[in-house]
């Protein structure tokens, strides 16, 4: 009793550590970095894109645990908890200076991007001087995340917008410059490091300077970039009334070259001037041929659910954004929208055995807040992320991000894709690939509408294959999509789904049948139940006159 007893006792303690264990291991990821971003404001004077926005999802790419919080909110004595502490100065308007004043007495990693060091480095002390501003450079010089000796370095890239980049003098030979920007005639730093301090003079969110720091981020961090760099395709807007034959050619083509791809799903199609919604099921063979395409290679990832929300045609309409006023979405409940939409589009693919791994928001386009909404249904995201909650504005990352503040999984976009003016359109992209070749361990995407001719698709997958680049697999990844009782998920090449209405969905002619089968075995379990009753009163029957007989004999 005692050893069942202790067996019994250590079972229950085992269980309690395991359940533990998941909620920490969910908590904090095993070996991620403990971050802080600080900001002053969460954008730029007369800008509308959410920088902090931005910087916390390119952070996402290093594995960090990232708390964000206003510089108001922080105590300098807490900072030494942190490996990392980011410092994004929108607008140099710190009030905080208790925190600045801690900053130089730091042991961990200190990184600060954006303005007003020029103000407050009489609290920071770093050995050098700042001497106005300057709006003229125009290239930027960049060696990889090594420091550049005698202000020399190869061409990085370009800056073809007129930005205000503080004019720097280093008064120290311990501090190095890890790029410079340059007018023509004379350089000047614009990543510097001393000692545990980064400084990037400022942060900007597209171009090639957005492209500086998401490489030197790999020498922040210490890390190395992965190995190989990867490249999707994505086939777009598939709709019912698209052509069936041309996006079977397009999966045959992609399958032969053993080219794994995307296939971005619009689950229904409206038309406001036929006031009717179409969905995949009642377009003859639409189903069969999606089957198809994941047979021969396709991930399915969920492009909305009609593509459509303000009396547009599918494909053409915004759908979680009002594209008209150039807003988030008005008159309606956001949350609630959302989810109606996210699950009638999950619903009506699921009831045909199709199963989205990701999502993609038509045009991109979805508020910040919708995007944390979207995150509880999908793990993964596909595309460029939106940047501001009032306009309508994206940004392209050069590579993966995984558990960001707003999603798990980001696969970028940033190629773009085959326009109607074929021949410059797979130029771009070509020129844009080459851009990309600047970031170390980058992720490319580019996407095709299957309207477009198969041929400039085949010359694309041309150039791509002669880069020494990995063709990405979304079903590969670790992907999970949860929303009410439909639940998917992915790894290793492995689709795996449940959603109990359609596993117990049975024709009309089946609920009968199962009804009447119901009926006879309840009926033949009730005929059965009165023979054995009866069999076993007769037993006792005989019995008791078997035994009457033998008390007359006596």
């Amino acid at each position: 009793m005692f050893k069942r007893k202790s067996i019994n006792i250590l079972i229950l303690i085992f269980s309690i550590l395991m359940v533990l264990g998941g909620k920490l291991g969910h908590a904090q990821l095993p070996g991620s970095k403990h971050v802080l971003l600080i900001y002053d404001t969460r954008v730029e004077l007369d800008a509308l894109d959410d920088k902090v926005f931005i910087l916390s999802n390119l952070l996402g790419h290093f594995n960090v645990d990232l708390e964000i919080r206003q510089e108001t909110e922080v105590l300098g004595d807490e900072l030494d908890s942190y490996d990392y502490v980011f410092i994004l100065s929108n607008e140099g308007a710190f009030s905080n200076l208790e925190l600045l004043a801690q900053l130089p007495h730091l042991k961990n990693t200190v990184c600060w991007l954006g303005v007003g060091l020029a103000s407050y480095n009489q609290y920071i002390k770093l050995p050098m001087s700042f001497h106005g501003i300057s709006y003229d450079y125009t290239k930027i010089f960049y060696n990889n995340g090594d420091a550049i000796v005698n202000q020399s370095g190869y061409h990085y890239g370009e800056i073809v917008e007129y930005i205000a980049l503080p004019i720097i003098k280093v008064d120290n030979e311990q501090v190095g410059i890890y790029c410079t920007v340059s007018d023509g005639l004379k350089t000047n730093p614009y990543v510097i490091r001393y000692q545990n301090f980064w400084y990037i003079s400022n942060f900007q969110i597209w171009g090639d300077l957005f492209y500086t720091v998401a490489d030197v981020l790999y020498s922040v961090f210490s890390e190395m970039p992965a190995s190989t760099n990867k490249v999707f395709i994505r086939i777009e807007d598939v709709h019912p009334f698209r052509n069936q034959r041309k996006l079977r050619a397009i999966a045959d083509f992609l399958h032969e070259e053993n080219i794994p791809f995307m296939v971005a799903l619009i689950p229904a199609f409206t038309n406001p001037q036929r006031n009717y919604t179409s969905h995949l099921a009642e377009v003859p063979g639409f189903v069969e041929t999606i089957h198809y395409m994941v047979d021969k290679g396709a991930s399915i990832v969920m492009h909305g659910y009609t593509h459509a929300g303000y009396g547009e045609v599918s494909g053409e309409g915004f759908e979680f954004w009002d594209g008209i006023n150039n807003q988030p979405i008005q008159d309606v409940n956001e949350f609630e929208y959302i989810h109606h939409r996210i699950y009638q589009g999950l619903k009506t693919c699921v009831e045909n055995g199709i199963y989205p791994l990701a999502f993609e928001p038509p045009h991109y386009a979805i508020s910040i807040t919708g995007i944390k909404q979207v995150s509880k249904y999908f793990s993964t995201f596909c595309g460029q992320l939106q940047s501001s909650n009032v306009k309508f504005s994206t940004v392209t990352f050069p590579y993966e991000l995984k558990h960001t503040p707003y999603f798990e999984y980001v696969v970028p976009e940033n190629l773009g894709y085959i326009h109607d003016n074929y021949r410059i359109a797979v130029q771009e992209i070509i020129d844009r690939y080459h851009n990309l070749e600047k970031v170390r361990g980058f992720t490319a995407g580019m996407f095709y509408h299957p309207n477009i001719k198969l041929k400039y698709l085949k010359e694309l997958v041309g150039f791509f294959q002669q880069q020494e680049i990995e063709f990405f697999d979304l079903s590969a990844q670790s992907n999970w999509v949860k929303c009410e009782e439909i639940s998917i998920y992915s790894d290793n090449g492995s689709v795996t789904a449940k959603y109990r209405q359609i596993e117990q969905q049975k024709s009309v002619v089946e609920v009968f049948f199962s009804y009447v089968n119901v009926f006879l075995l309840t009926g033949l379990t009730f005929v059965l139940t009165i023979l054995i009753i009866l069999f076993l009163r007769s037993r006792q029957l005989r019995r008791i006159r078997f035994s009457k007989g033998r008390e007359d004999d006596a």
